[in-house]
């Protein structure tokens, strides 16, 4: 049985790399070349890459910009994501770019965040896949999380350094309630740079981070900054 669980594992394993090996690597790709192959064709910005989910009952067809496809990568089926981690650093100069050059702004309007707040086939923008742990690679595989966590984290500051990443984006969106939903890790330094910065959301009603505190690593979290601020 658990040989048999490994063998999926590995074979999703296998297909989120090959989708990943197929788009930006930071391994391999620097941001000046990313910036001059856009520069050069910026109708890719606006580009959708449409994808066709099939099983055995129904088909679903998604289509996500780039600047989503930077936050996540999938392993073959609806929903079944992960924090692509080989792509995630290119966010902020796709979104640098993207208002620069007013792509998304004259399609769609400012309310869109340079394509930041566009919101996918399943209602999420990419400050919300942001605030997302890997649900399936290995739960405890502390240092995978915590390696997820930290290029968020480092995503997030460069948004907020540019300005895109504004303070009411983070109630707006529900950030801090999506943050601490996941039940697999706490993401720590995303729940400290959006509590640093927005310390008043640990007193509001409607959904207190206590609320979703299910284990005592993020009870404490929690428990410690409402101490502090």
């Amino acid at each position: 049985m658990d040989e048999h669980i490994d063998n999926e594992v590995d074979e999703d394993q296998l297909e989120a790399d090959a989708a990943e090996a197929a788009g930006l690597d930071s391994d391999r790709d620097t941001e000046q070349e990313v910036e001059t192959a856009i520069r050069l064709f910026p109708e890719v910005l606006t580009t959708k890459k449409i994808i066709v989910w099939h099983d055995d009952y129904d088909e679903l067809i998604e289509s996500f910009y780039p600047v989503q496809l930077l936050a996540f990568s999938h392993r073959g089926e609806p929903r079944s994501r992960r924090c692509n981690l080989k792509a995630i650093s290119f966010i902020p100069l796709l979104v640098r770019l993207a208002k620069e050059l007013d792509v998304f702004d004259i399609m769609l309007g400012e309310q869109c965040g340079a394509g930041l707040l566009i919101q996918d086939n399943g209602g999420n923008n990419v400050l919300q896949h942001l605030m997302l742990s890997d649900p399936w690679n290995e739960p405890y595989n502390i240092e995978h999380h915590e390696t997820v966590d930290s290029k968020c984290s480092q995503v997030l500051v460069q948004l907020r350094r540019m300005g895109v990443f504004k303070k009411e984006d983070i109630q707006i969106h529900f950030l801090l309630s999506i943050l601490c939903n996941v039940e697999m890790f706490f993401a720590d330094k995303r729940f400290r740079f959006l509590i640093e910065w927005y310390p008043s959301l640990l007193i509001h009603r409607r959904w207190h981070p206590l609320l979703y505190a299910a284990s005592i690593r993020q009870f404490r979290s929690v428990f410690e900054a409402g101490i502090k601020y």
